[in-house]
């Protein structure tokens, strides 16, 4: 919603931003684990509602936290079923 300039009452904005955290399964802090990765240059904002609604720069890793690791983690997932299926065929 602030991405979009809708104006809406502060105790909505704190209500939306209580909720961030559950929405976006931040259950751990990935800002340390990215940075120590990989190299994250300084960006400016897209505009200011950007900014305003955290979004610091345009990358992606950044920007989903723990979800881009968790998404990380299933094509991994996937890749060592579909390695395994092969396995078991020829063996």
């Amino acid at each position: 919603m602030p991405l979009c300039k809708v104006k809406s009452p502060g105790n909505v904005n704190a209500f939306n931003k209580f909720l961030e955290t559950t929405v976006n399964f931040d259950l751990i802090d990935t800002a340390e684990i990215t940075n120590a990765v990989a190299y994250i240059p300084e960006m400016d904002p897209i505009s200011l509602n950007f900014q305003n609604a955290g979004f610091e720069n345009n990358l992606i890793a950044p920007a989903l936290g723990f979800l881009f690791y968790i998404v990380q983690a299933h094509i991994g997932f996937v890749l060592v079923q579909f390695i395994l299926i092969l396995i078991s065929h020829y063996v």
